[in-house]
């Protein structure tokens, strides 16, 4: 099912039979390892809260995931996450996009594509592909059952996740210095 249209000059700007409205024009970027946007946001967080285990000796101290998540008003969203061990190397990513569309009967689709998985040192992925389909109905606003379908990530399908983790690597904001963190802690 394809949510974007090639060459859409205007936003689409009008309720469906089922009331979702969309005011965004049709994304590029709303789709599985699509490119990422220039102006979009890179936010960072460690893997685990400073202070959270009492002590910064923990393994994963200084482990971090960049995330960058798009959003298509009722139309869907995007999720990018990329984590990195301490000394900077990425060793886990995902992509994953969310479509919603209504249909005749007044459900709403709700399909989710996504691929993720670990990073080798050697730069090796290993991860699996995801397509998953449920339902939203207006009574209920709950689903009536969701169907997913696992599969082998394809060679293509890696590269293109693997020259994401690249885009995000190079737009990773500096890490804040120990006296703005501290400033945050103290908020």
């Amino acid at each position: 099912m394809q949510y974007c249209w090639p060459g859409r000059a205007r936003p689409w700007r009008r309720l469906d039979e089922n009331g979702l409205r969309r005011n965004t024009m049709c994304e590029s970027w709303h789709n599985l390892l699509a490119a990422i946007p220039k102006e979009a946001r890179v936010n960072r967080r460690p893997v685990i809260p400073p202070h959270s285990t009492g002590t910064t000796e923990t393994p994963i101290a200084d482990w971090e995931t960049l995330t960058i998540e798009l959003a298509d008003g009722n139309a869907g969203l995007r999720h990018i996450l990329v984590t990195f061990d301490g000394k900077g190397r990425p060793i886990g990513a995902s992509d994953l996009v969310l479509y919603r569309s209504g249909l005749e009967d007044g459900r709403v689709e709700v399909r989710t594509e996504s691929i993720g998985g670990r990073i080798e040192a050697d730069g090796r992925f290993f991860g699996t592909r995801w397509t998953s389909i449920g339902y939203e109905t207006r009574a209920t606003e709950s689903d009536a059952g969701i169907e997913s379908t696992r599969s082998v990530p394809t060679d293509h399908d890696v590269d293109r996740l693997l020259t994401l983790v690249k885009d995000v690597q190079k737009r990773r904001p500096p890490k804040p210095s120990r006296v703005a963190r501290a400033r945050g802690r103290s908020k």
